[in-house]
């Protein structure tokens, strides 16, 4: 049975059911990170060859864990309620590459095309939100990411053309996170809502449930199996394991 249904939660007290995106209505395979920027990476360089670059796989790979972890360390001093934002990650890349600005949009596809063969619709969730939809509740995402809500929406509409989601905010558009609860805050005024009438369901027992209770909303975990986590770190250690020269 869904976490949902025998949540216990009453109906009347809600009028917003808001969901985490990434490993709640999304739900990624086993791959740990690097194996997932390593695909990203590979696919990067395949389109940039058809447009005339010759990128090696592996420096796309090293240029993007460079960029990306100096992009979060500046967040982290500069502003850390805040996120990075994939569009100044790829940004970065492309001139660490020796490439044109107009380069990004080509990395950005690659990063898209990855997502979606890495990712497989939560369809018993996407159901039941559906269901609730049809009695009267609203529906929406709220995703600490990178990636900016036009992408969500591309991922969505790619992965799970029926969903009933209405509205997406991302902490990279918004500049505030789920895990310092500013961004809950955030969502409830641009929803011009009662935060104690908001549902929000999510994996990360810190961002989705502890914040979101803090930030005045009611909130419903929903971790996936152990053996998800189990087998993600074994397959970190397998990645370092056969690609010595790529771990960082």
């Amino acid at each position: 049975m869904l976490e949902l249904d025998k949540s216990g939660f009453d109906q009347t007290d809600i009028d917003i059911i808001s969901v985490d995106i990434f490993d709640t209505v999304l739900l990624r395979d086993y791959s740990c990170g690097q194996r997932h920027f390593l695909g990203i990476a590979r696919q990067a360089a395949k389109n940039l060859k058809v447009a005339g670059y010759a990128v090696d796989a592996a420096d796309i790979f090293r240029a993007r864990n460079e960029v990306q972890a100096l992009a979060y360390r500046a967040v982290e001093i500069e502003r850390p309620e805040g996120d990075v934002r994939l569009e100044q990650i790829l940004r970065l890349q492309s001139r660490l590459l020796g490439l044109p600005a107009a380069a990004a949009g080509l990395l950005h596809e690659a990063e898209l095309d990855c997502e979606v063969r890495s990712l497989k619709p939560n369809r018993p969730l996407l159901d039941r939100l559906a269901f609730f939809r049809r009695q009267g509740k609203r529906i929406i995402g709220i995703s600490d990411t990178y990636l900016p809500a036009a992408s969500l929406k591309r991922l969505l509409s790619a992965i799970a053309a029926d969903h009933p989601i209405e509205a997406l905010y991302s902490s990279s558009d918004n500049g505030v996170t789920k895990k310092s609860a500013r961004l809950f805050e955030k969502v409830v005024a641009a929803e011009r809502a009662v935060a104690r009438r908001i549902l929000h369901c999510g994996d990360n027992r810190h961002a989705d449930f502890i914040m979101a209770r803090n930030a005045g909303l009611q909130a419903l975990l929903m971790e996936r199996p152990r053996s998800v986590r189990v087998w993600r770190k074994l397959d970190a250690l397998l990645f370092r394991i056969g690609h010595p020269a790529h771990s960082w």
